[in-house]
């Protein structure tokens, strides 16, 4: 888009021929014509924003939810005072089991 304006500003300054075949009227200046290319581009960042929010916000609708069996329903999770999250390490019998306890060890030192 930046490419493009300067290359329109650019031959409005030399030919006002050039300049009308882009629907620039005699007599405006070349800083309209830019305002004009710098307020498409905000359209164009506006909209791109918007798109990232709704595929952000319906992203998280396939999401695996931790289910209790016999009610179907999510489990309450309770918090103690001093705590702020919760963790779920999940790992494989054969090969895992170190590894998510040195996971484990570490995040409760902290």
């Amino acid at each position: 888009v930046w490419f493009n304006a300067t290359i329109v500003i650019n031959g409005c300054l030399i030919s006002p021929a050039f300049c009308s075949a882009f629907g620039h009227k005699a007599g405006e200046t070349p800083d309209e014509l830019f305002s004009v290319f710098v307020s498409f581009l905000a359209v164009i960042v506006l909209a791109s924003l918007v798109l990232i929010c709704y595929i952000t916000a319906t992203a998280t609708d396939g999401m695996v939810v931790l289910k209790e069996r016999g009610t179907n329903a999510e489990p309450p999770l309770t918090l103690r005072r001093r705590h702020s999250w919760h963790v779920f390490l999940s790992h494989i019998w054969a090969s895992g089991q170190d590894q998510v306890a040195v996971l484990k060890r570490q995040l409760q030192a902290r």
